[in-house]
């Protein structure tokens, strides 16, 4: 269901603006574009028609970009579905590292080096522990969150740590005390500081530029960096479904927008230092698209991974070890031969929505009945979008 203001609405109205202050790039143009002209007839679609009522829908094609909020529901429905059938049966921790806002500036100036580094550094970090505390190699399932609720620049990563692992002698080995905690808070923080830094540094040197932002990296030394633990949890479900409301989006949500005029734009935010009570906050239009822009993703980045027994070839290879895992798997197969189901059936077991309901007589079945052309092709930019050539 269309809500009353959407991404889109704040796009079409403010996004010249901001071109036209040379403050976009040509990749954020192309996302802004994008989300645009998504579920619009400039991309095309399909005419439905009940079979039972006879009532005339017009469904238009998304544009398909990992930034636009109307675009994602079936990608992260089915990668909750997928993650909770994958995982371990072991007890899981969910561990958060986040970066000083000091660093904002060279998460600006290089992303792609910057998001690298941090996944690199914390992967390392957590496996480092992993053999000093336990004598194991763990796994980790990583996701990278860029904003906060108030769409500021706030690079963190989420981190599912199972509480097991395989010793070096290959023996299966469950880890953890209690399922209180899994690692000392204060000394990863501090692991995972010097190793980010480092890292950085060294890669800066690389281009010349550590001069340039000598600074930051000073003044993020002397800052206690925050690494967030919470005990453990029975079921790793919960946590992947927490999770999974923020994979497959950027930022903010449709739902959240609660307005947008001329000149601003309201939307409701938590504040985590009260409780999580929910706020309205009002930014220029501007403003609030030039916030949002921080978060698009370099081209091809992938934001997701999987480190350790997670990894996939990891898994592979260790074959036999992960006995529960592949009896479930070939459990799946051997369901998946005998009915083999829909990505829409799919989506209706998972989400509880079927798309292919009728809206008027609630009992009929949306049925296609013809495919609609694009109107036009979809322009590259902002800039062509708002200014055509005559």
């Amino acid at each position: 269901m269309r809500t009353r203001f959407e991404l889109a609405d704040v796009v079409h109205r403010f996004a010249p603006s901001l071109h036209d202050r040379g403050k976009l790039t040509p990749l954020q143009e192309k996302v802004f574009a994008k989300i645009a002209l998504c579920r619009t007839a400039a991309l095309g679609g399909h005419e439905e028609a009940c079979d039972n009522c006879g009532t005339i829908r017009y469904s238009y094609n998304s544009c398909g970009d990992r930034h636009c909020p109307k675009c994602q529901a079936a990608r992260q429905a089915f990668w909750v579905d997928e993650l909770v059938q994958g995982t371990l049966p072991v007890r899981h921790y969910h561990i958060v590292f986040t970066v000083p806002d000091h660093l904002n500036v060279l998460c600006l100036h290089n992303g792609r080096m910057f998001y690298n580094l941090l996944f690199s550094a914390v992967w390392h970090t957590l496996n480092s522990f992993g053999y000093s505390h336990y004598g194991v190699e763990t796994g980790a399932i990583a996701v990278l969150h860029t904003w906060g609720q108030n769409l500021s620049l706030h690079p963190h990563i989420h981190c599912i740590v199972p509480a097991a692992g395989y010793s070096l002698d290959g023996r299966w080995k469950n880890i953890g005390h209690g399922g209180k905690f899994l690692y000392p808070v204060r000394q990863l923080s501090s692991a995972f500081k010097a190793r980010f830094l480092d890292s950085l540094k060294r890669a800066l040197r690389k281009q010349n530029k550590l001069a340039f932002f000598n600074d930051q990296i000073q003044r993020a030394y002397g800052t206690p960096w925050v690494v967030h633990c919470e005990p453990s949890m029975a079921s790793v479900e919960h946590v992947v479904r927490y999770l999974g409301q923020y994979t497959h989006r950027v930022a903010i949500t449709n739902q959240r927008i609660v307005n947008v005029s001329d000149e601003k734009v309201t939307f409701i935010a938590k504040d985590y230092r009260q409780g999580a009570a929910k706020k309205y906050i009002t930014l220029g239009g501007v403003e609030f698209l030039r916030r949002f822009a921080q978060h698009i993703l370099p081209r091809r980045f992938v934001k997701i991974r999987r480190y350790g027994i997670y990894n996939h070839t990891v898994k592979r290879n260790l074959g036999l070890r992960f006995r529960v895992e592949d009896e479930s798997e070939g459990n799946n197969k051997s369901k998946s031969r005998k009915t083999i189901e829909s990505n829409i059936d799919r989506f209706v077991r998972l989400t509880g929505i079927n798309p292919c309901h009728c809206p008027v007589c609630k009992t009929g079945q949306m049925i296609r009945i013809r495919k609609l052309p694009p109107i036009r092709s979809p322009p590259e930019t902002i800039c062509e979008q708002t200014h055509p050539q005559l």
